[in-house]
């Protein structure tokens, strides 16, 4: 499937993390159904999975479709990288919720049941696992200024009624110029209760 289908294609006013869920999206989607594989759906969620709200979401997403991978891009740390204080480099963490849900015993479902020879079959959390790191890891989302992505860790979230569901925390660094204020729309006096005449002698 193309970015464009995938929503990839971004515009001026898309934020950082949209642009970088969907970037990790299309990374993945060779492991799709679409693609003759056997993830049924790839999305994205807010929060973290060890929030219980987010893992109701993640539940939500999925409306009973499995084996899974939905993405979240969490917090970021900044740090400045020239003296002007314009560019900077963000570290992005983002999470997956890798989920399985193979019918056979917990043992089964972990390493790849009697299907494992079916591409479109549900392979097990241990192999999506093993897969989406292959996907990932090493590798640089398509969007400009990142850098490559760096697997953090992977834990199990929740495991039994037939599904296994694990977190795998990936990293990534993306540069970025902030504008100076010259470059950006001016804010209209009257649309402030704080004058531009106010503003200037405050700053001097």
């Amino acid at each position: 499937m193309s970015a464009a289908a995938l929503g990839v294609a971004v515009g001026r006013s898309e934020d950082d993390r949209t642009r970088l869920a969907r970037a990790v999206l299309l990374l993945l989607e060779g492991l799709s159904t679409r693609q003759g594989q056997y993830l049924e759906a790839l999305d994205h969620y807010q929060g973290e999975l060890g929030d219980g709200d987010a893992l109701d979401q993640v539940m939500n997403r999925l409306k009973g479709r499995s084996p899974a991978v939905l993405v979240s891009i969490g917090g970021a740390n900044y740090e400045s990288r020239s003296v002007n204080r314009r560019m900077y480099l963000a570290s992005y963490q983002i999470e997956l919720a890798v989920v399985s849900t193979h019918l056979a015993s917990v043992e089964s479902r972990s390493a790849g049941g009697a299907d494992r020879y079916d591409a479109q079959a549900d392979p097990g959390i241990y192999k999506m696992l093993h897969d989406v790191r292959g996907r990932l890891a090493g590798r640089a989302p398509n969007v400009a200024g990142a850098g490559k992505l760096i697997p953090e860790s992977e834990d199990v979230v929740y495991q039994g009624a037939g599904m296994n569901i694990f977190s795998a925390r990936y990293s990534v660094a993306l540069s970025f110029k902030q504008p100076s204020f010259s470059e950006t729309a001016p804010i209209a006096a009257e649309s402030s209760d704080v004058t531009a005449t106010q503003l200037t002698e405050a700053t001097q």
